[in-house]
């Protein structure tokens, strides 16, 4: 159809042309208007078969302006049902909240890729048996397909056992010696009233199951050392074989230097002043407060002179900053 338009148009341009040239006049005009009209035909049409007027359509390339969003969102799991105390065995799912592999324990250790104790599994897992009279700490996490890998949960299941209560009495924990100022070092024991694992932390952290600077073990502990020369507050709880867990507690212990005289000489008026521990000494020799004493220096402090007359006052700081409990005199 388009040729055929085409064509006309050559014919009809060709026609007005030779009219033109005849002084036809009249017969132009109308042959004009007649092109005019044939031309506004061929342009819609022409339109049409391009495929105009609504925005064409697009093939072999891509859409432009789009993007690719990176997905770094971690799954989140959850147990059903929740950790607890329960009367009877349960079975537990877990369900995350995407396309995953879940990964947990059940023997209270932690769940690691290919851990030799790990057990996997596609997102949901479902039958995790939890038997009477047992008490089971699971531990899971997930991982999706962009790898992003969720923070490690717990939950724990108490089952009691057929025709028994439930136990819900957190156990209770005692520290012998309790806290407090020492002259010497010491061993510390922590002790639960029943059978339980006690987690405990000595620089000052709070104590948590699986935590980096956490000690574990069964009740009792024995033999926690505390050295001269720091100041340790130890925070502990225990966790029974129920999943009961202790509210966290905690005692500090100090150990204080203690320093002896010692004469030497006929008249005794030779003293060496000796710490207990790595410490500064002051003295005074003419029995005043030694607090702010110049005269002083790392133990032992030998050869000090004096006289019968003379009241030779001490006491010393450790190298964490304790002071002796009390100032010591010593006389011929």
């Amino acid at each position: 159809m388009t040729t055929y338009i085409k064509i006309y148009l050559s014919t009809r341009i060709c026609s007005a042309l030779y009219f033109t040239n005849q002084n036809q006049r009249g017969n132009v005009v109308k042959t004009v208007k007649h092109l005019l009209r044939m031309l506004m035909i061929f342009v819609a049409l022409t339109v049409i078969s391009c495929g105009g007027g609504g925005g064409g359509s697009s093939s072999g390339g891509s859409s432009s302006g789009g993007s690719t969003s990176t997905d770094t969102t971690a799954p989140v799991t959850t147990s059903s049902p929740a950790g607890g105390t329960f009367t009877a065995g349960v079975s537990v799912s877990l369900t995350a909240s995407e396309a995953a592999t879940i990964y947990y324990t059940r023997d209270g250790s932690t769940p690691v890729v290919g851990g030799a104790t790990t057990v996997s599994g596609a997102s949901p897992i479902t039958g995790i048996q939890i038997q009477q009279g047992t008490s089971v700490r699971l531990q899971f996490f997930a991982v999706d397909s962009a790898g992003n890998q969720e923070a490690l949960k717990s939950e724990t299941y108490s089952i009691a056992s057929s025709g028994s209560s439930v136990d819900t009495t957190a156990p209770v924990t005692t520290a012998s010696p309790v806290g407090g100022t020492f002259n010497a070092a010491l061993g510390v024991t922590l002790t639960a009233n029943e059978i339980a694992t006690i987690y405990y932390s000595r620089d000052d952290s709070t104590p948590a199951v699986g935590g980096a600077t956490t000690v574990s073990g069964t009740s009792p502990i024995a033999g926690i050392q505390i050295q001269p020369g720091l100041a340790i507050t130890l925070k502990y709880f225990a966790v029974d074989s129920a999943g009961n867990r202790e509210t966290l507690k905690s005692q500090t212990y100090s150990i204080v230097p203690v320093t002896t005289a010692t004469p030497l000489g006929s008249n005794n008026t030779i003293v060496t002043l000796t710490a207990s521990e790595p410490a500064t000494i002051y003295y005074t020799t003419n029995g005043s407060d030694p607090t702010n004493s110049p005269s002083n220096g790392p133990s032992p402090i030998q050869n000090i002179q004096i006289t019968i007359s003379t009241i030779l006052r001490f006491f010393a700081i450790d190298d964490a900053g304790i002071w002796e409990a009390t100032i010591k005199s010593y006389s011929p």
